[in-house]
């Protein structure tokens, strides 16, 4: 089984119920706040845009850490001007969070390849 991470402001919101149901069959998920030091091993770290203040600078301080883990970011709707920045900075690209279930399921699998 995957274990994901969330990092997030907040721990509990419709997008982090919802993450849990689509992401139960083949993923543990553990929230914790923009201040993390990672001291455990994830398959996938998910930062929610919403809520975290500055996603580049945090994806710099993890990538500096020599973190190597797939990093996405969670947004309702990504600009173009987020995206460059999101993706200077060492991520892996964007979740959407409008998806639907099926599409979110899928866009996790295609970041994190231990997930059959």
């Amino acid at each position: 089984m995957a274990a994901f991470l969330l990092i997030s402001e907040r721990t509990e919101t419709f997008f982090i119920s919802r993450l849990r149901e689509v992401i139960k069959p083949f993923s543990s998920l553990e929230v914790l706040d923009q201040n993390v030091n990672l001291t455990n091993s994830y398959d996938l770290i998910i930062i929610d845009a919403t809520v975290v203040q500055d996603v580049g600078s945090l994806i710099i301080r993890l990538r500096k850490e020599n973190l190597q883990t797939p990093i996405v970011v969670a947004a309702a709707a990504p600009t173009w001007t987020r995206a460059r920045e999101v993706y200077q900075s060492g991520a892996q690209g964007y979740l959407e969070k409008s998806l639907s279930d099926e599409e979110m399921r899928k866009a996790l699998q295609s970041f994190c390849l231990k997930i059959v």
